[in-house]
């Protein structure tokens, strides 16, 4: 069951302060890092399993310095870890925002469509009654709704 709550209408202004937020983060979170798909795949990538090995080796390595290798900074091992763990709770809520936001765009894009549908049927009703300065109005909007995509083909959301 869809729970369709009454869509809040955001002012330019609310919108406008959203995005300089999210630039603001983007900003924030400006590393100068790119990874092509080749990347991607072929990096090690620290996930559940090796995360208790990987903060384990930070304590031992902390307790043996000397067994560390020159190239590899134990300070610099520390702060990746933190990162990495920090950039995890942003993308939960990141994650989170986006599905709240998705959800909320798919309700207010219904509604909206729900009501043009409920709109260009009056018309259809009304140009049938004799009406026919409708008539360039309902053929419009016939050739919007009744548009049809490739057999198969779904309709994307914006």
């Amino acid at each position: 069951m869809i729970n369709k709550t009454p869509v809040k209408h955001l002012t330019g202004q609310e919108v406008n302060k959203i995005l300089q937020h999210i630039k603001r983060i983007d900003e924030i979170l400006s590393f100068d890092v790119t990874l092509n798909s080749k990347d991607i795949l072929s990096i090690k990538k620290l996930g559940k399993k090796s995360l208790d090995f990987t903060e384990n080796a930070l304590v031992y390595a902390r307790e043996y310095p000397h067994f560390m290798p020159s190239y590899i900074s134990i300070e610099d091992f520390s702060k990746n870890l933190e990162l990495m763990k920090d950039l995890i709770r942003i993308s939960s809520h990141v994650r989170i925002l986006t599905e709240n936001i998705k959800s909320m765009s798919i309700v207010a894009g219904s509604e909206a469509f729900r009501a043009g549908r409920a709109f260009y049927n009056a018309i259809k009703h009304a140009s049938k009654n004799s009406d026919s300065s409708l008539d360039v109005v309902k053929k419009n909007l016939e050739k919007l709704f009744e548009r049809k995509g490739k057999p198969g083909e779904e309709e994307v959301p914006l």
